[in-house]
């Protein structure tokens, strides 16, 4: 069985792709490392529209190498999407598109760095 994690992604990748899902293909600790060292993108509020749509395009310009950054994501008022959503899957999404012909696109989202709750009472983050 596969699970959304970095880890299943590398171990697992021939099954990963078996299953039609389209991994990224950048070096993801050369990405959070570039990204710690010169954040460039926070993101407020990583909802399923950012993690569908947004969050992808920053993903293609790692792939094509127009970009060396990932995104930190934070929110500052449900700490569930950062307990519940990101940081169990390793910041890892899937954006799955429907087509009118029936088959489904799915991609693993691979470029969120980091997930932040912004709280007065999260000092950890």
């Amino acid at each position: 069985m596969l699970h959304l994690n970095r880890q299943s992604i590398q171990k697992d990748e021939k099954e990963w792709k078996n299953q039609g899902f389209q991994l990224y293909s950048f070096d993801a600790e050369k990405v959070k490392e570039n990204t710690k060292e010169k954040p460039t993108w926070l993101h407020v509020g990583g909802g399923n529209i950012f993690r569908a749509f947004v969050a992808p395009l920053q993903q293609a310009l790692l792939e094509d190498g127009t970009a060396d950054t990932g995104i930190s994501v934070m929110t500052t008022h449900n700490m569930a999407v950062i307990d519940d959503v990101y940081r169990p899957y390793d910041n890892l999404s899937v954006a799955v598109t429907m087509y009118a012909d029936g088959h489904f696109a799915k991609q693993v989202v691979g470029n969120i760095v980091e997930s932040l709750g912004c709280v007065r009472n999260r000092e950890q983050d």
